[in-house]
């Protein structure tokens, strides 16, 4: 984030320029813009933003707050996409086992799994593998 973009931040943040209700306002219409549920001109008609009188200050604050957004936005839909993509190419292994129970009747059993999952499947059946045949 730019140091224009920090020291408009910090301008919300003086007391001397934004009451607590102008802030709550500002953010309120900035998210409101971005979702497209309101319009900048919506600055102008809110009691409390409007009692800013230094209009220049209000605009920073403004494009400061919603390039911060947009940035934090940014970032977070980049992670999720590369986290998203790790998933996509990590390999997973469909497994299907045909199981009877004690009344011989007969079921399918699928699962997914990742190859550390299979590995420990694996070692898990030859673990009661060698449990059977300990006590037979």
């Amino acid at each position: 984030i730019s140091k224009k973009v920090l020291e408009g931040l910090e301008t919300c943040s003086n007391s001397s320029y934004f009451s607590d209700q102008a802030f709550e306002d500002l953010c309120q219409i900035t998210f409101g813009v971005i979702m497209k549920d309101k319009v900048e001109s919506d600055i102008q008609d809110m009691k409390s933003l409007a009692s800013i009188s230094d209009k220049s200050i209000l605009k920073q604050a403004y494009a400061s707050l919603i390039t911060f957004i947009a940035e934090c936005a940014r970032i977070d839909a980049s992670s999720a996409t590369s986290n998203s993509l790790e998933k996509i190419n990590a390999i997973n292994y469909t497994i299907n086992f045909k199981v009877e129970d004690q009344n011989e009747n007969r079921n399918d059993v699928q699962f997914c799994c990742s190859v550390e999952e299979l590995q420990d499947l694996v070692w898990k059946l030859k673990e009661a593998i060698k449990a059977v045949e300990r006590f037979s």
